[in-house]
Formats: structure tokens, sequence, C-alpha cells
């Protein structure tokens, strides 16, 4: 169907490697079958019902859809946020990125440094695997060592990618799920602002509360 086909392909796609994709996969596939239901019940007005009672169920299916696209929202923005840090916390400890009694004497010599010399003492550090060094460069402002925030994040990057590939595949992958999966949430809002005509709905409330309020005054009269 219109919606829920391509939220259903966005789903399928989450085929990584962790808990994480498994978890954020069932949420959308979860999701998109309560969509699916929205949209048979667009297409399928039971004979019963006037044009206007329909859209009003129509109304109440996409809130309930759209609460629980919300509740989702919420726990996969959770989960990413807990698999981004369980997985840095793994590189970390595998590279022994911990404070050293030489963190400051490392800055300082640094600081001195040439642009070319910083270079190659980042490259040494990462051919030694000395992640005391790089703790050292990330745990203090850039000042202290002479490297913009850009120049520390490339040169911790480029250590945790050279000694923890696999780690950090999975770090990309738990962002790379997540991206896809924001795209996929847009998609239920998209489809209840789509099929519900706000202005049509307007005015059916406004005729139910003309008709509540005419028999109120027929009821007290």
């Amino acid at each position: 169907m219109k919606f829920s086909k391509p939220m259903s392909v966005i789903a399928d796609r989450l085929r990584g490697e962790t808990s994480y994709h498994a978890s954020t996969r069932h949420d959308l596939q979860t999701l998109t079958k309560q969509l699916e239901a929205l949209e048979e019940l667009a297409i399928n007005k039971s004979p019963k019902d006037t044009d206007e009672a329909h859209l009003l169920k129509l109304e109440q299916a996409g809130k309930k859809l759209i609460d629980k696209r919300d509740r989702i929202k919420t726990a996969i923005e959770q989960r990413t946020r807990d698999a981004v840090l369980t997985i840095d916390g793994q590189i970390r400890e595998a590279l022994e990125m911990k404070a050293t009694p030489f963190s400051n004497e490392i800055r300082s010599a640094l600081r001195a440094m040439s642009p070319n010399d910083r270079k190659s003492a980042i490259q040494k550090a990462i051919a030694s695997r000395d992640g005391g060094f790089f703790k050292a460069i990330e745990e203090a402002p850039a000042m202290l060592s002479g490297m913009d925030k850009q120049a520390q994040s490339e040169a911790v990057e480029s250590y945790m990618r050279t000694h923890a590939s696999d780690l950090m595949k999975q770090s990309d992958q738990v962002v790379e799920a997540f991206t896809s999966s924001m795209d996929a949430l847009r998609i239920p809002k998209r489809a209840v602002e789509e099929g519900v005509n706000p202005g049509k709905l307007r005015e059916i409330k406004d005729a139910e509360q003309r008709h509540m309020e005419a028999q109120q005054r027929f009821d007290e009269s």
C-alpha cells in the first residue's frame, strides 16, 4: 500500500549484526502492521457508516497510530543511545584508553610541535597502540594539546578504526539503522496527515457540537 509498503521495506533492510537491529526491526514491523490496518480501514468503509462517521473513525485510528509511533520513537532513541555508549565503552576498554600519569606531558609535547611533527606523533601512537596517548588528547580542551576539536576527534577515530574495526563497524551499523528508523517513523505521520482531512473534521465536529447544544435546549424546554 501507499504508506505501509515503503515502511515495510525500510524495516526489512535493518539487517545489522547486533541485537539492537532485531529489536528495532521488530518495533518498525509492529508499527507497519498497524499502519496497514489503518489503510485497510480507510478504503473499506462500513455500509452502515456515513462518510462523516467513517472519517471520525479514521481520526481515532490515526491518533492511536501516532501515539504508538511516538512511544516507539522514544524507545528507539533510548536504545540507540544505550547501544552507542555500550560499544564505545567496549572499544575504550579493548584499546586501553585510560588516563595516565603522563597525560599532561603528552599534551604539552603536542602543543609545542609543528603540525607535521604532531601528525607524525599521532601516527606513531596509532602504530604502537598507545591508548593513553589518545585519552590524553580527548580528555582536555583543545588549547592544551594544540589540536582543535575536529583534529582531536579525527585522531581518536583513526586510532579506534585501526585497532577496533569490528566494533566500529557495529557502531556505524547502529547509527545507520537509527537514521533509517527515523525516516520510517515519519511515514505514519504523513499517512495520517494526508488521509484525514482536518477541515472536514472541523466541520463535522462543529456540526456535532451544534446538534448537542440543540438537543440540550430541547431537553430543557
